[in-house]
């Protein structure tokens, strides 16, 4: 009887631990998903509805590199052949909106290991939506290039008043 009740008890609060995480996941603001080794999507969050506009079943079983940016693919493609994931990575990329426009999204990538082998199995990601911080990174730099430029130019205005003077002086 008390081995039965300690396995009652170990279900109980493994069930307990997987309905947490699964409120963490299916809330979270964050679009978290689960990746094959070849970048297919075995699970992406309900934030994937508010981040790109599809269902998470539209994307379930789909290629990840689909919706990334041509430019872009290139670049997470050779990641995933690399096996470059004994570490986190965090990546910035273009994806395709369900409205057919681009965002970016910055992601955080694990690889996720056989306890036996040490081979990966699967990659888990994080991806938040960060266009409005691209958009203001360009307006701050072509600000910047703009506050250049019109330093250079007030340069010039000053050497050409200095070469004026200098000429009427002599």
């Amino acid at each position: 009887w008390e081995a039965r009740a300690e396995r009652v008890r170990m279900q109980r609060a493994l069930l307990d631990s997987e309905a947490q995480f699964r409120l963490l996941a299916e809330n979270a603001s964050d679009m978290i998903a689960r990746l094959s080794t070849t970048g297919q999507m075995l699970y992406i969050s309900p934030a994937c509805q508010v981040i790109l506009g599809y269902a998470p079943e539209d994307l379930v079983g789909t290629s990840s590199f689909d919706i990334i940016h041509e430019e872009d693919r290139q670049y997470v493609k050779d990641l995933f052949k690399g096996k470059q994931f004994d570490a986190t990575y965090t990546i910035t990329y273009r994806a395709r909106h369900e409205n057919g426009s681009y965002i970016w999204l910055e992601t955080s990538a694990r690889a996720i290991l056989d306890r036996m082998s040490g081979s990966i199995i699967e990659v888990q990601s994080a991806s938040r939506d960060i266009t409005e911080r691209k958009k203001g990174e360009r307006a701050l730099h072509d600000a910047h290039k703009h506050l250049q430029e019109a330093y250079e130019r007030t340069i010039e205005g000053w050497v050409r008043a200095l070469d004026l003077r200098d000429r009427e002086t002599e």
